[in-house]
């Protein structure tokens, strides 16, 4: 899936202009992805949910997903080229989102060259999931994040919080 990010147009600049991304489905079932993750783990120290993200745990309703600036060759990814991942559960008609995570090296800039890597891979998964006939895409974040997705999702909803359903947030895809 084709989506685009910001990228600076000069150094010391405030502008930017959409630059080519791709989301692709990361699989632990093969060697080279399981790689991936492997050295994302390893450089993505400062990353806060990476650890969840890379855990070998399998289920057929479990899926990953990274944004990168790779344009072909996805079943060899280049980590460098990776600007965030996502981690996603389904159940039913519903879309989970379990950790989004962005390139810590990138968001840690304090002139920060890319901008838009976790609002471009959420849209890029939203209208996945939307095409394949999904209802909602359901989100637990602290309140401090409540801003993020309200702002890239403007129809998101909060929603009571329930033992089997810890979401509390819900977008109708």
């Amino acid at each position: 899936m084709r989506q685009d990010v910001l990228k600076k147009l000069k150094e010391k600049s405030n502008k930017y202009a959409p630059t080519e991304a791709h989301i692709v489905e990361l699989d632990y079932n093969t060697q080279t992805d399981k790689k991936v993750l492997s050295e994302l783990y390893k450089n993505w120290t400062d990353a806060e949910f990476i650890p969840m993200i890379t855990n070998s745990t399998t289920s057929p309703t479990r899926k990953i997903f990274a944004i990168t600036t790779q344009n072909s060759a996805y079943d060899n990814l280049n980590t460098d080229e990776i600007l965030g991942i996502a981690d996603i559960s389904l159940k039913d008609s519903h879309v989970h989102t379990r950790f989004l995570q962005a390139n810590p090296n990138i968001i840690n800039q304090t002139d920060r060259e890319t901008k838009g890597i976790g609002r471009s891979l959420m849209q890029g998964i939203m209208s996945y999931f939307k095409e394949l006939g999904f209802e909602d895409m359901k989100v637990f974040v602290r309140q401090s994040e409540k801003p993020f997705y309200r702002k890239i999702f403007p129809n998101i909803e909060d929603k009571f919080s329930t033992a089997d359903d810890s979401s509390n947030m819900i977008l109708k895809l």
